[in-house]
């Protein structure tokens, strides 16, 4: 099947939001413009700064947290305790967007994240959305060695 005509909405995003950063998409319903959905996806979290103000000036990122805001409610679509920083200035993990839109045709949105509190080794998530009004995901994991 051609690209063009795929039922799949999405996009590769390959990044990490960091606290403070934010995204809007929309997932759109081309048969009924009124049922699109619109997301916007942030991250919070503290910046624990180093006291001696030397480079790489922060230890690490705690309590990360990647939300959603989707119809007025905010979900928690990932977190982890602490992301710390390296000598050369980034960090040895976090969260990482890879690719965001509709796989199932659901007209909701899917993701496909990665996961690290350390630079050898990521863990993948799969999280396709369902009709649980509590739980807007099933997660599901892909891959978790630092192989994959």
């Amino acid at each position: 099947m051609p690209f063009e005509e795929s039922p799949v909405v999405g996009e590769w995003f390959g990044r990490m939001i960091f606290p403070g950063e934010h995204l809007y998409l929309s997932i759109p319903n081309l048969e009924d413009e009124k049922n699109s959905n619109s997301y916007y996806i942030y991250a919070k979290g503290d910046l624990i700064e180093k006291e001696n103000n030397e480079f790489p000036f922060f230890d690490s990122f705690d309590n990360y947290e990647l939300c959603m805001l989707h119809k007025n409610k905010n979900s928690l679509i990932f977190s982890l305790d602490s992301i710390n920083a390296w000598g050369a200035g980034g960090f040895e993990g976090g969260v990482f967007l890879y690719w965001i839109g509709d796989l199932n045709g659901d007209k909701q949105i899917d993701i496909i994240l990665g996961a690290s509190q350390d630079f050898r080794g990521t863990s993948y998530y799969f999280l396709l959305s369902n009709d649980n009004p509590d739980q807007i995901f099933t997660q599901y994991d892909a891959c978790g060695c630092s192989s994959c």
